[in-house]
């Protein structure tokens, strides 16, 4: 992400990290893959391309000379790391139709979901009619349940009554509840959070959740006192504590960048609250801290048109 990295990304065409990518001793890619997962996950991976060494253009090539589903399958999985998500799925397509018994369901819903990310011509609605074929309308893994659900969550946050995640949340807790699969712990926190405020509706028990599951530490780090503060004013629960976490994040972090994010936060809920001349103050100080940024600039405007108001 910085130094020479930067280059690299560009040349290998790295869309997100962590992106993993196996080549020939001449840099010529064979396959790449990317996020998170434990390491049987990165094993499985491991194996996989390694079965085939071929180089990325050679497997384009033969599959153009003779289709097959491990080509396309593996063609895909390397379009989706490096940033060609309708690529991605065109080729997982393919390899589904060659050998139905291939299962790429969870690439092909990754790349859909970075596809609405960044692709105009794919809307939202494309990619949640997607997860509830793929999800809801068929057997998929508990990680890929998961991780959809986290995602139709995001994609479909400005409902009011939330009907489109709710069915997706609840087949995710009837999965956690017998599932062994190996499932990241902070996906199934983010479930978990979603659950309890949309199916509960018990914004309390979200908070003790979320707080529960905080780094090691968190009270005195400057990031994670943000990260907690800005999930707080994001769901519109327990601002008052999150306005002191807040504040105290602002005591802890670097001059510069970081400061100036954190405050930024603090005048967000200090808006929530009505105090916006407080809010204004705080921005104020945010500019300080990074006066180039534009977006802070907007947010100074805008909290002054509030305090107008009052």
């Amino acid at each position: 992400e910085k130094g020479e990295g930067i280059e690299l990304a560009k040349k290998y065409g790295v869309s997100g990290f962590p992106t993993y990518t196996m080549m020939t001793a001449e840099g010529e890619t064979i396959e790449s893959w990317i996020g998170y997962g434990g390491p049987e996950w990165f094993i499985d991976k491991f194996n996989v391309a390694i079965a085939d060494p071929t180089t990325f253009d050679a497997k384009l090539a033969r599959f153009t000379e003779n289709p097959n589903a491990p080509d396309a399958t593996s063609i895909g999985r390397s379009a989706a790391a490096s940033g060609q998500p309708a690529k991605a799925m065109q080729y997982l397509e393919k390899a589904q139709k060659l050998d139905p018994s291939v299962d790429v369901t969870d690439q092909y819903l990754e790349a859909a979901f970075s596809r609405a990310r960044t692709d105009a011509t794919y809307t939202w609605a494309d990619y949640v009619a997607v997860a509830q074929e793929h999800v809801l309308e068929r057997e998929a893994s508990a990680a890929t349940t998961l991780s959809t659900t986290y995602y139709v969550g995001r994609a479909t946050a400005s409902e009011e009554d939330h009907a489109t995640v709710k069915p997706f949340l609840q087949k995710s807790r009837e999965m956690m509840a017998v599932t062994d699969e190996e499932i990241s712990p902070g996906l199934v926190q983010a479930v978990e959070l979603d659950a309890l405020m949309i199916l509960d509706e018990d914004m309390d028990a979200a908070v003790v959740s979320k707080r529960s599951n905080m780094a090691e530490g968190w009270m005195e780090n400057a990031d994670q006192l943000n990260s907690f503060a800005w999930w707080c004013f994001e769901n519109g629960v327990n601002l008052e504590e999150a306005q002191k976490m807040a504040l105290k994040g602002v005591e802890l972090a670097d001059a510069g960048k970081q400061r100036a994010m954190v405050l930024d936060t603090a005048a967000e809920i200090c808006n929530a609250l009505g105090n916006c001349d407080e809010a204004v103050v705080l921005m104020k100080r945010a500019l300080e801290e990074e006066p180039a940024n534009e977006y802070y600039a907007e947010q100074l405007t805008r909290f002054e048109e509030a305090a107008a108001e009052e």
